[in-house]
């Protein structure tokens, strides 16, 4: 339907674009902006959640675990003491290090290593002379160093026992505290047992490796955050890591292979996240499903005004090029209401309505009935002006 022939049905000549208040008002009612603010509070608090969750590193003996049994204590240590730390979980770095005969290359979890790779760092350090600390590596320790074997269940009757030797970080550390089993030196010169067990082995032993030097300590809790402050244990553990200028602290773990669970390798985290966003995926089908509703929440039939019916049967013929057609609808809906305003009886004919208007209103019959009777419009712009003139007679009888 064009502007002037929706103007003439309407009877509105007014702007009837809504203001910028309703237009903001509308747009604060919309779904769009209350999905934004659902998806930005779900954002916030699956952030929250896993901040308030998320406990950090928890591997034992590891480098960032701030917890009883982590050894993020002595990193922090050595680093005050001038020492040039480095940390890692990638054997290739760690390799490097013992390439660098000022590095110290201290291995938690030794045991984890392959035996090709245990023996390549022993080359390294035998070759390029840097100094190796293994922490508790149990039977592999073989694969580290030429001169040094696991002893096993070692016993012994004194669980705080002097260091019985002349290597310096034992003979300044004192007594500590032991509950491992010992290693015993298989064969060499020059090396160092300290704090020995009741039979032939010690509990740590510091031995030459070729042109540098293997340290084996059977006690891993020396070096946790809990236990650093206990006893000699500081002294130890600083002093032995801090030989050379520099530490690759290098914390080794199992290569993944076929067997391994794929799992083990998952964040702790995502599961927690999975468990957070299948209820909160539960509750979003839930309301996106009731968002829709009924299609009529009116009781059927829906009942639609009578001038809706009138003005889109109008349009749709106007748009069809039906002029005559949208005309005489125009024309029927015009004479049907004023004929009900004047009291004319229902079955009258459309020239008793136009005699009862010129009667009432005092318009002139022969222009009535061209109006409402014999005019034919013969383009868009004579439509428009005959339905404007039927439009405004029509509000004139109504306000009779």
């Amino acid at each position: 339907m064009s502007a002037h022939l929706d103007v003439a049905v309407r009877g509105t000549v007014g702007d009837t674009s809504a203001s910028a208040g309703q237009k903001i008002a509308a747009f604060g009612k919309s779904a769009v902006v209350w999905i934004v603010v659902v998806a930005l509070v779900l954002i916030a608090a699956i952030i929250g959640f896993l901040s308030s969750t998320d406990a950090g590193e928890e591997r034992y003996l590891h480098y960032d675990n701030t917890g009883e049994d982590g050894t993020a204590a002595l990193a922090g240590v050595l680093r005050s003491h001038g020492v040039k730390v480095s940390t890692t979980e990638d054997y290739e770095k760690a390799l490097a290090g013992a390439k660098d005969p000022d590095t110290t290359v201290l291995v938690f979890n030794p045991d984890t290593v392959e035996q090709a790779k245990r023996n390549r760092i022993r080359d390294a350090v035998k070759e390029h002379g840097s100094h190796l600390a293994l922490v508790d590596p149990g039977f592999e320790v073989a694969g580290y160093s030429s001169h040094v074997l696991f002893a096993g269940d070692s016993t012994y009757t004194n669980t705080h026992p002097e260091p019985s030797c002349d290597f310096g970080p034992a003979s300044r550390a004192g007594k500590v505290e032991r509950n491992g089993a010992g290693y015993r030196v298989l064969s060499g010169n020059g090396y160092e047992g300290c704090y020995p067990t009741d039979g032939d082995a010690y509990s740590l032993i510091h031995a030459p490796e070729g042109k540098g030097s293997v340290t084996v300590l059977g006690e891993s809790t020396w070096f946790t955050n809990a236990k650093l402050r206990e006893d000699g244990n500081a002294a130890l553990s600083v002093g032995t890591a801090g030989l050379k200028p520099n530490v690759v602290i290098y914390f080794a773990m199992y290569d993944f292979d076929e067997g391994a669970d794929p799992l083990s390798t998952v964040p702790g985290w995502f599961f927690m996240t999975l468990l957070w966003l299948l209820p909160i995926g539960l509750v979003a089908v839930i309301w996106a499903g009731r968002r829709f509703g009924p299609l009529a929440v009116e009781t059927l039939p829906v009942t639609v005004p009578p001038i809706e019916t009138v003005t889109g049967l109008a349009g749709l013929m106007h748009r069809t090029g039906n002029r005559s057609e949208a005309l005489r609808i125009l024309r029927a809906s015009a004479l049907v209401k004023m004929g009900r305003t004047l009291a004319v009886p229902a079955n009258a004919e459309s020239a008793e309505v136009c005699q009862a208007v010129a009667s009432r209103t005092g318009y002139d019959y022969a222009e009535l009935e061209y109006l409402f009777i014999t005019a034919v419009p013969e383009n868009d712009a004579q439509l428009s002006d005959l339905a404007t003139r039927i439009a405004n007679i029509e509000r004139e009888v109504r306000a009779l």
